[in-house]
């Protein structure tokens, strides 16, 4: 980030403990919508950038690199055998969300007066075990009709269905161009959950930041490790190591 905008948006927490911060060179500062940001370098990228990137379906991390420091785990989770590539940028820094947290005042807000979202009213289809079966756990889901709804809560007749009014968000004009852009789905069939989980990310992109940094449970048997995702107008000022480097036992750090 610059300075100028780096002294408007963040401000150092001497009250809070860096206990988002796995590496203790990795320094924490508290934003003023209330989530840390983290300085993660170097991060790793696995896949192939000496090609053109494809435009994917649908994607959580909007037009960003995939990158983590883990990449071990990632190369289990995506099943890859991708060549791993090393970015560096000291003077980097990430937006960081903790999957738990909902969406900030000021996350939310933007968005809305952004043209990003606009809020609407929905559905959240809650499913329950008929029984205390421990491998099976209570799931929702979110759509925009009753009939929708109704129609998944049939598919599953061993599960006790509940539908609930639920404020949602849809895409605002300015969210609809992203998503043509950076998306092949169709704006017209956007899930409610995507949009909302990429509130973060555009409003994180507004401010300046490298990008964004999901604190996500190091669990890769069930494919869950923390990522992060660099937005395409700063990859300039990152240096990338552009071949296979190698990887060490040390190399995942999160376990939790």
């Amino acid at each position: 980030m610059n300075s100028n905008r780096h002294q408007q948006h963040l401000r150092a927490s001497a009250d809070q403990p860096p206990v988002h911060a796995y590496h203790s060179e990795a320094p924490v500062i508290v934003t003023d919508t209330g989530r840390d940001a983290s300085s993660y370098n170097p991060v790793k990228h696995v896949g192939d950038l000496e090609t053109s990137r494809s435009v994917p379906y649908i994607s959580y991390e909007g037009r960003g690199l995939s990158v983590s420091q883990c990449p071990q785990a990632w190369k289990q989770i995506m099943q890859s055998s991708g060549k791993t590539y090393e970015l560096n940028n000291p003077n980097s820094w990430f937006y960081v969300i903790e999957p738990s947290t909902t969406l900030t005042t000021s996350e939310r807000n933007w968005a809305i007066n952004a043209g990003y979202v606009k809020q609407t009213e929905g559905y959240r289809l809650t499913l329950s075990p008929r029984s205390s079966d421990p491998h099976r756990s209570e799931k929702s889901y979110l759509y925009y009709d009753s009939e929708t709804a109704e129609q998944e809560a049939d598919g599953h007749p061993d599960m006790v269905a509940s539908i609930t009014r639920e404020q949602l968000y849809a895409l605002g004009p300015t969210g609809g161009e992203y998503w043509k852009q950076s998306f092949k789905q169709p704006p017209n069939k956007a899930c409610p959950v995507v949009i909302r989980d990429l509130i973060p990310v555009w409003y994180a992109q507004h401010l300046g930041f490298d990008g964004v940094w999901w604190l996500n449970t190091y669990d890769p048997e069930n494919y869950s490790a923390p990522r992060g995702a660099i937005f395409q107008e700063k990859l300039s000022e990152w240096k990338c190591t552009s071949h296979d480097i190698t990887l060490t036992p040390d190399d995942t750090p999160y376990r939790n």
